[in-house]
């Protein structure tokens, strides 16, 4: 695919996800939980759209690129995902929902890798990586409408915009 074989570079790689991830975070608290979601989502499609096309082009920095947005996007998805559980979530029912979230989440992430495991071997590399990311994009537009769908739920307790936690 990239032809990378420096450790480094790939822990570089890996590291500008999750720095973009932490950067992401951070814009929730700059916007409405409606337009968080949208910025997360919309760059959450770009940044896998990148990578796929530096996939099929072997284009590696592109790949970084694509990677860094995509970050931005899942940390601030991440962030606006949270805050509209707390906000939504009974007082007394607060733990189960984010242990339920974090299952939930740790499933959603581990069985599609798994699948796309074992597709490599029939489908191999690039084949496997440009469908996962495909299946992906099409996740997060559904992801998109639902929330856009999603009528306001009342606060139980506010959060703070600047930190996510809540005050009670």
């Amino acid at each position: 695919m990239l032809e990378v074989r420096n450790h480094l570079v790939v822990g570089a790689v890996l590291g500008a996800f999750f720095a973009a991830g932490v950067a992401g975070a951070q814009v929730p608290t700059a916007m409405s939980q409606r337009r968080s979601q949208w910025f997360g989502h919309g760059n959450l499609v770009v940044g896998v759209a990148m990578t796929i096309t530096a996939t099929v082009t072997a284009a590696l920095p592109i790949y970084m690129a694509g990677s860094v947005v995509a970050g931005v996007g899942f940390g601030a998805t991440f962030r606006s995902t949270i805050g509209s559980l707390a906000e939504a979530s009974p007082e007394g029912q607060r733990g189960r929902v984010f242990a339920t979230m974090y299952v939930v989440s740790y499933i959603a992430f581990s069985v599609p890798a798994l699948d796309a495991g074992l597709a490599v071997s029939r489908f191999g590399l690039t084949t496997t990586t440009v469908c996962y990311g495909i299946g992906e994009i099409a996740l997060i537009v559904v992801a998109m409408v639902a929330s856009h769908d999603r009528k306001p739920t009342p606060t139980h307790a506010p959060a703070d915009r600047s930190t996510g936690l809540l005050h009670e």
